[in-house]
C-alpha cells in the first residue's frame, strides 16, 4: 500500500505545477457588471466541482476501495474569457485550465459509495465529496442505475465558490469494461475576493456574489485491469463549459 501511495503522490507533483501555470491575476475590476460576476463565478465553480470518475456500478465491501490521482481539463465558454478580459482586466485570458487532485473512494454496505477529491496548492484550494447509491446494482443483463449527491468548496484565484449537485446514472458493467452516461443539476453560490491593491476599481453597487442552477450531462467509461482501474469522462455543462478528464487509481 506505501508503494502505490508513493506513485500517486510522485504523479501528483507533476500534475500540480501544470494547474499553477495557469494563474489568473486580475488588474482591475472595473469593467465587472452583473452578468460578467454570474459568468465567473459559475465558470469558476464548474471548473472545481468535484467529479467522482465513477459508474454507477457500486463498488462493493469486499475491500471496495479506490485511491486515485484526478486530471480535468476544463474549456472555458467565450462569456468567461470575456468576463475576464473586460470585467476583471486580465490581458490574456487561458483557453482553459488542468485542475489535477488526489481522490479516494470506498465501497459501504446497501449499494453506497462514498468519494472525496482535493487538492491545495498555490492560489488553489479544492475540496469535495459525494455519496452514491445504486438502486439497481447491475446484477446479471441488468444495467446498475444510482443516484449522487455532491458538495464541493473551491478557492480557486480570486474567486470562492459553493456547488452542490444531484446526478441520475446508469451504467452497464461488462466485466472489465463500464460505460456510464448521466444527468444532473448543479446548484452554484460564490463571490469575487478583491484585492485590497485594486478594490477601487470595483463599480459602486454592484454585487460581487452570485447563485443560480446549472444542468450538465455527462459520460464515460471505466476500464478495470487487475488492481489498476481508468476512468475517462467527458461533461457538457448549459452555461456552454466542456470538460474533459479522468482518473487512474488503485483498486482494491
Amino acid at each position: 500500500m506505501k508503494k502505490y501511495a508513493l506513485v500517486m503522490l510522485a504523479s501528483f507533483s507533476v500534475l500540480l505545477p501544470r494547474a499553477e501555470a495557469q494563474t489568473i491575476n486580475p488588474s482591475t475590476f472595473a469593467g465587472l457588471l452583473a452578468p460578467t460576476v454570474s459568468s465567473l463565478v459559475q465558470t469558476t465553480a464548474i471548473s472545481g466541482v468535484h467529479r467522482p470518475y465513477a459508474a454507477a456500478t457500486p463498488l462493493g465491501v469486499t475491500v471496495g476501495l479506490e485511491i486515485g490521482a484526478d486530471l480535468t481539463y476544463v474549456m472555458f465558454p467565450q462569456s468567461f474569457k470575456d468576463a475576464l478580459s473586460v470585467g476583471a482586466g486580465v490581458a490574456t485570458p487561458p483557453q482553459g485550465v488542468p485542475v489535477p487532485k488526489i481522490s479516494i473512494r470506498k465501497g459501504l454496505p446497501a449499494g453506497i459509495d462514498l468519494g472525496v477529491s482535493g487538492i491545495y496548492y498555490t492560489g488553489i484550494a479544492v475540496f469535495g465529496g459525494d455519496l452514491q447509491w445504486a438502486l439497481l446494482k447491475g446484477i446479471g443483463p441488468l444495467p446498475a442505475i444510482a443516484l449522487r449527491g455532491g458538495y464541493t468548496y473551491s478557492q480557486l484565484f480570486f474567486l470562492q465558490t459553493h456547488t452542490a449537485s444531484a446526478d441520475v446514472m446508469i451504467s452497464k458493467n461488462f466485466v472489465v469494461f463500464d460505460p456510464y452516461v448521466a444527468g444532473g443539476v448543479q446548484f452554484v453560490s460564490g463571490s469575487i475576493q478583491v484585492p485590497t491593491a485594486i478594490a477601487a476599481t470595483v463599480p459602486g453597487g454592484l454585487s460581487l456574489s452570485s447563485t443560480g442552477f446549472l444542468g450538465h450531462v455527462f459520460g464515460g467509461f471505466a476500464l478495470k485491469l487487475f488492481i489498476i482501474k481508468i476512468i475517462a469522462e467527458a461533461d457538457y455543462n448549459f452555461n456552454s463549459t466542456i470538460s474533459f478528464g479522468g482518473r487512474v487509481a488503485f483498486s482494491f
